[in-house]
């Protein structure tokens, strides 16, 4: 009993207590195969009596006071039984409690162990080895891990196409080979819980670690490593001035692509070293703010700013944004609109899914609803984003285009500048130099391709010669034959009296213009409405709208969303049909009538099914397929998204199959996507009696974050759709990712700049 109490009496003092048990029940059995095995070894004297100390080891378990209580010990003696290479018996030493330092002693005996085991006690060693085993898998190995194998990154250059040299908005980042970012895993003992005193207790050894780090509670980050892969400190606690061991080890090199994050962290620190303040996801200079006082407005310059790795090393991506304030508070808002009957409906419409800066600490807030039984301080809040009244307002624009608007030469001078702030700052530079970086001082330039301009197939396989300029053949459309045109037969004019002359004007020149580009227009059905509410117009479309109707054409007085919306409604919902909604301002301008005419025939064109140009596709039976997504805006977070989907159904690509999707708020987009695709492949079918071969997706809104969700996942349940179509199968899957929001600028560097 007395042995007992020494071991204590946790779960280490219970498994001991059940393994002297056993032993002692199963020693005969153990005898009995150690001495049979005796008989047929050649070395029988020193087999028993290795086989006698080892049976002396099991029952006699040595009580030595220097050993703990827990799990450690217990492995300990473990150890101490099952050793096959000490020939006599020797006291039991003091060792540490950490379960890591214990068993990795313990691996380096196992092969021996394995080796010398007899059958018999094998197969009874078993028992133990299921507590070995849970302990030996949260062991923490401090091994020195070995280097990951960097990937060359590849560089994809074109053949066709004439060369061009060219320049972008990216600077070049040195690195320092002496340097780069290794980590270190730091571990305290006794274990420190607070993360401020663990820093305090590693910035005692700034002579040995260096400024120059970054530590996180656990992970040390140091832009060069220390001689030794484990190094051993001694730190003095503030507090009770006890000695706390800090252990620093050594983990492996970060490759580039780990320190990307990093990198833009460091990026953020140079952006505040020149001073410049963070609003949302930029920077901007509050001292080069231009004043538009005219208009209440500030334009602040800045800058958009970005690290990443690319072809050809590390490289920043800067690009030159301006942000527009309003002088104006929200307290100004709502005083211009407070002696109002409908005052809170106003603010409402003006106010909500704005933006708010406040000055005093740089922030920037959405308006997303207004509790109108609280008093806060409206007055602190300035306008950061334009109303639509702002934004339709022509002269305010105007004014802003010229102080945002910039040229080739004027932006590259702003990258310019950029560079030659931070590389005569010392602050900044220094930032930059501690963990090997260096900004180059002009932009990157590399060699482009210009393709050939395409030719334009019109009408009875007609070709147009490449026009002057680029992607501009609107004037050679209006001007030859359309690829496939409808007749409009059957059609409607519904307008004002007030607009009579100017609708009827526009029907004689849209026939006029329609002759020209193939298509036959008849006269239409002239409905003269008595006023311009939205119930008269509703009421007009709902009357006069049938199955023999090819096209309804409303011409509004003034611009208003809400009748538009009421419109639209009609005639895409509750009673489909095409229409052409045109503004009588329009029209009304008679020296250029026909321009603006031939444009809206165009358009009435393919409403109908038309098609106006094609170019030559060089693949067969290739369908073409497109996906957006319209999101819920401000205030609606509750509804879900819609997905629209298209897919080409001819070989020239002007027929498409078309399909909306309702997506649930946490309903993933692939199973929409899945629905879409089957439809559109079954469309297909009908069309051209045969599945399509080649299937080319794109894909937009998918930020680099997602990339590899859509290549691991959503293209594995696209592949998974065709095989519901037909079992063997296989069409060729093509994704292409579309990002519109990009910050890529492409500059044509000639013999003049």
């Amino acid at each position: 009993m007395e042995a007992d109490k020494q071991f204590g009496k946790g779960r280490g003092s219970i498994l001991l207590k059940l393994l002297k048990e056993k032993e002692k029940v199963e020693n005969e059995e153990i005898l009995q195969g150690i001495s049979s095995t005796l008989n047929a070894s050649n070395n029988a004297k020193e087999s028993k009596n290795q086989t006698e100390f080892n049976l002396q080891s099991v029952i006699e378990i040595p009580s030595s006071s220097t050993i703990g209580r827990g799990r450690a010990s217990l492995l300990q003696i473990l150890k101490e039984m099952k050793s096959s290479e000490t020939l006599q018996s020797k006291p039991i030493q003091t060792i540490s409690s950490g379960r890591g330092s214990l068993l990795s002693r313990l691996k380096a005996t196992s092969l021996n162990e394995t080796s010398l085991q007899q059958p018999n006690i094998a197969k009874n060693s078993s028992d133990d080895a299921g507590v070995v085993g849970k302990l030996s898998d949260i062991t923490i190995q401090e091994n020195k891990p070995k280097s990951e194998a960097s990937c060359k990154p590849m560089s994809h250059q074109g053949t066709e196409g004439e060369p061009i040299q060219l320049g972008a908005n990216y600077i070049n980042l040195k690195l320092d080979p002496a340097k780069g970012l290794f980590n270190y895993e730091v571990k305290f003992n006794p274990d420190i819980d607070s993360r401020p005193l663990r820093r305090k207790l590693l910035n005692q050894h700034v002579q040995a670690l260096g400024r120059t780090k970054v530590f996180d509670g656990v992970t040390l980050y140091l832009p060069q490593k220390l001689k030794q892969d484990v190094n051993l400190f001694t730190s003095i606690h503030p507090m009770d001035e006890s000695k706390v061991e800090l252990k620093v080890i050594y983990k492996k090199q970060q490759s580039i692509s780990e320190n990307i994050p990093f990198f833009n962290v460091l990026l953020g620190r140079v952006m505040r070293a020149l001073s410049l303040v963070r609003i949302g996801q930029h920077s901007f200079n509050p001292k080069g703010i231009h004043c538009v006082p005219q208009h209440k407005l500030e334009v602040w310059p800045g800058y958009v700013t970005a690290i990443n790795e690319y072809d050809g090393g590390l490289k920043l991506c800067i690009d030159a944004r301006h942000r527009v304030m309003r002088t104006e508070t929200v307290r100004d808002i709502m005083m211009k609109f407070g002696g109002k009957p409908n005052f809170k409906d106003i603010i409402i419409r003006e106010l909500i899914g704005l933006s708010v800066f406040t000055r005093y600490n740089n922030k920037t807030y959405r308006i997303d609803d207004i509790a109108w039984d609280k008093n806060p301080t409206y007055e602190l809040c300035y306008l950061a984003s334009l109303s639509d009244s702002i934004r339709s307002d022509f002269r305010v624009m105007k004014d802003l285009d010229s102080l945002t608007k910039m040229s080739p030469n004027a932006r590259c001078d702003v990258f310019r500048h950029f560079v030659e702030q931070v590389r005569s700052n010392s602050v900044p530079r220094e930032i930059l130099s501690e963990w090997g970086l260096e900004l180059e001082s002009d932009i990157a330039e590399f060699t482009g391709r210009v393709f050939g301009p395409e030719q334009i197939q019109f009408a009875n396989t007609k070709f147009i010669p490449p026009p002057a300029k680029p992607a501009e053949w609107s004037s050679a459309v209006c001007r030859n034959t359309v690829l496939r045109t409808p007749n409009l037969n059957h059609w409607c004019v519904l307008y004002c009296q007030k607009d009579t002359r100017c609708t009827q004007e526009f029907v004689g020149m849209l026939k006029n213009v329609a002759k020209v580009i193939g298509m036959n227009v008849r006269e239409p059905q002239m409905i003269c409405l008595r006023d311009d509410r939205i119930e008269t117009y509703v009421q007009a479309l709902k009357k006069n709208i049938d199955q023999t109707v090819n096209l309804m054409v409303i011409v509004f007085p003034t611009n208003r969303t809400d009748r538009y919306s009421a419109v639209k409604r009609v005639c895409c919902v509750e009673m489909p049909v095409p229409s052409q909604v045109i503004m009588s301002r329009t029209i009304s301008r008679g020296d250029k009538l026909k321009s603006i005419t031939e444009k809206i025939a165009l358009q009435i064109n393919c409403k109908l099914g038309g098609a106006l140009w094609a170019l030559a596709i060089p693949m067969d039976h290739c369908m073409i397929c497109g996906i957006d997504v319209y999101h819920a805006g401000v205030g609606q977070s509750m509804k879900g998204s819609v997905a629209g989907f298209v897919a080409s159904l001819d070989k020239l690509l002007t027929s498409w199959h078309s399909k909306i999707c309702l997506q649930g708020k946490h309903q993933e987009l692939v199973d929409i996507l899945q629905i879409c695709l089957i439809s559109a492949i079954k469309a297909y079918y009908r069309r051209n009696k045969r599945y399509p071969d080649r299937i080319i997706v794109y894909r937009d809104g998918v930020g680099d974050g997602q990339l590899d969700t859509v290549a691991k996942y959503e293209v594995k349940q696209l592949l998974a759709t065709f095989k519901t179509i037909e079992i063997n199968y296989q069409p060729t899957l093509t994704v292409i990712v579309v990002q519109k929001r990009i910050n890529t600028r492409l500059f044509e560097i000639s013999s003049t700049d």
